[in-house]
């Protein structure tokens, strides 16, 4: 499963990008759907997804993003999930 090396999101907008390589790498934008872009090196790696509205999410979104992706960005949401919960109960 790719590493996360960077993670951004922009509240007002509610972009997410997740790079699971250099975000210098990227040479292709391709969008997959209305809500998720992904972000391609020369040679049609993954290097990174951007999630364009992350309140508007949805399961489907997620179908045809290649499987190690979405299983990273399933995991790094259930992460901040659980720290926000957790923060959320201390003063």
């Amino acid at each position: 499963m790719p590493a996360v090396t960077r993670l951004y999101y922009v509240a007002e907008t509610g972009t997410l990008d997740l790079w699971v390589d250099e975000p210098g790498k990227e040479i292709i934008a391709e969008p997959l759907n209305d809500n998720i872009i992904l972000k391609l090196d020369q040679e049609g790696n993954v290097v990174g997804l951007e999630i364009v509205d992350l309140k508007k999410l949805k399961p489907e979104d997620l179908e045809e993003v290649p499987k190690n992706i979405s299983e990273v960005l399933k995991r790094v949401l259930r992460d901040i999930t659980v720290k926000a919960k957790e923060l959320a109960h201390t003063r």
